[in-house]
């Protein structure tokens, strides 16, 4: 099982990543992700929320956002 799997399954067992959710390592290579989210919403019809630690694995550091679609 290599990184990615062993990633994706540690999600898995707390619960199925949802399609419109991204999902990463709080200490992952991802520069200024945080801007760029804030930025997307502003300039698109959707929301980006997080998504509560309490639905992810847990002492894991995982954090991520929810895509909402807005009416």
């Amino acid at each position: 099982m290599n990184n990615e799997e062993l990633q994706n399954a540690l999600i898995v067992s707390r619960r199925p990543r949802k399609d419109n959710e991204f999902i990463y390592r709080q200490h992952s290579s991802i520069c200024h992700v945080n801007e760029m989210l804030e930025y997307i919403g502003k300039i698109t019809g959707i929301t980006i929320e997080p998504i509560d630690r309490d639905e992810l694995p847990l002492n894991q550091g995982f954090m991520g956002w929810r895509v909402i679609k807005d009416d």
